[in-house]
């Protein structure tokens, strides 16, 4: 279970690159429960280097960032 207090920002974009410019990097408050409510339907992996909870669909990929220590 993710804590929304714990994220510090979501992503959602385009299959490869992840610097921005396939997709976007959100820290609003909507943004950030829009994206925890969709990887707890889920089943994402955890990136212990990235520090994020991430998926990839076919078209798309979506992450969830933790702030430091609170994974």
């Amino acid at each position: 279970m993710i804590n929304i207090a714990n994220v510090e920002r979501v992503y959602s974009g385009r299959i490869g690159c992840m610097c921005g410019c396939k997709g976007k990097y959100s820290e609003t408050p909507v943004s950030i429960k829009r994206m925890v409510n969709k990887a707890t339907k889920e089943e994402w992996e955890f990136d212990e280097m990235a520090g994020c909870y991430h998926v990839q669909t076919e078209t798309r990929q979506y992450a969830v960032y933790m702030k430091k220590g609170s994974h």
